[in-house]
């Protein structure tokens, strides 16, 4: 076969005005030499690019005819599906019979790869291919056209145009989730459990107070109003929308470690009951896709608290909490150390939380 060497320039539009869920590529440059092909481009994804739970993965195909080769993929990672994977709980995405790369939402790449040349290239077209995996469902998402005829029977061939790639798109659910941490698409692995602790529900949810002792929803109390504002404006908006529904709401009921255990079980179940009756009210048809969890003490949420506090002898209240000993808590600096804990911790675990609201879209 004789000698060719092909180079070919891309310029698309410049990314600063780029969607937050497109797809940039600029700098295309295509070299072919007698045996190998290689392909280098600079990649830019917008900040919403892949769901926060999902993953995009992008795929160059070189198509000639009925003939294709699917270059090396690049994987984007949506927010919680990058810490997921960050921590080797998953690896969502993933072509098994190739290489792949992965980036997050927002993120640039200067992207390589070196393919075999075959006889079938000459005149192919290069296409970027995008495939959405989240919640056990997979779905092509875009396709765009990068350029015609990029590997031909010349020592040089050059194109300058401007292509666009939309990215998915936006149900009303997947827009509000951008804005509304309690918001999570149904499927989420990461909140799949109910939640037991402030520890286990370190993202996403929303938090309703309540005053010591009481199990009613006091709006004015605290943050509460602006919090119960926007979770049943949320609500509505995807109850009213076309594209998208709610799949089920959870709600967990906390106490702070004070009084009587038995008691404070109960109370975190009427805490979390209440907060079940205020989005029944709003939205009868909702009530059975509620359900309601007894978080009882939320012992590591005191823990947490107590470790980012200058509370003194702080080693010590730790040990204490760590074996939930109230007694022993309540006996250190002759009572002190507790009706400072009192004053300043304790508020902030009488809550009926973790509320989270899952979604799902319709096809």
């Amino acid at each position: 076969m004789k000698n060719i060497f092909v180079v070919l320039f891309l310029t698309l539009l410049p990314v600063a005005g780029m969607a937050q869920r497109d797809v940039a590529v600029s700098d295309l440059r295509i070299v072919q030499q007698p045996s190998v092909v290689a392909v280098a481009f600079s990649l830019k994804t917008g900040t919403g690019a892949a769901r926060t739970g999902s993953t995009l993965t992008l795929k160059p195909v070189l198509v000639n005819g009925d003939q294709s080769l699917v270059l090396t993929p690049v994987v984007v990672r949506g927010r919680r599906a990058a810490i997921l994977a960050h921590r080797g709980e998953i690896a969502a995405g993933r072509d098994a019979s190739q290489e792949t790369v992965s980036i997050r939402n927002g993120e640039n790449m200067e992207y390589r790869t070196t393919i075999p040349f075959e006889d079938w290239m000459p005149g192919a077209k290069l296409i970027l291919k995008g495939e959405g995996e989240g919640c056990g469902v997979t779905s092509q998402t875009l396709i765009g056209t990068l350029a015609d005829s990029v590997i031909v029977p010349a020592s040089e061939f050059t194109s300058t145009q401007t292509v666009v790639i939309p990215g998915r798109i936006l149900s009303t659910a997947d827009k509000l989730v951008q804005h509304f941490p309690f918001l999570h698409p149904a499927g989420d692995s990461a909140l799949d459990a109910p939640p037991s602790s402030r520890t286990s529900r370190q993202e996403g949810g929303l938090t309703i107070f309540f005053t010591q002792g009481q199990d009613s929803v006091v709006p004015d109390y605290r943050e509460n109003y602006r919090s119960l504002v926007d979770l049943l404006s949320v609500i509505e908006e995807i109850r009213r929308s076309a594209d998208s529904e709610i799949d089920r709401i959870d709600i967990t009921g906390f106490a702070s470690p004070e009084g009587d255990h038995d008691a404070n079980v109960r109370l975190s179940e009427r805490r979390a009951e209440a907060m079940r009756r205020v989005i029944a009210q709003n939205s009868p048809e909702l009530a059975t896709l509620i359900s309601v969890y007894a978080g009882g003490e939320d012992w590591d949420g005191l823990r947490e608290l107590v470790c980012a506090s200058q509370l003194p002898r702080r080693d010590e209240v730790l040990r204490a909490i760590d074996r939930k000993n109230k007694e022993e808590l309540m006996r250190l600096e002759g009572g002190e150390v507790y009706r400072s804990m009192e004053r300043t911790l304790f508020p902030e675990l009488r809550e009926a939380t973790f509320i989270i609201v899952y979604y799902k879209n319709k096809r």
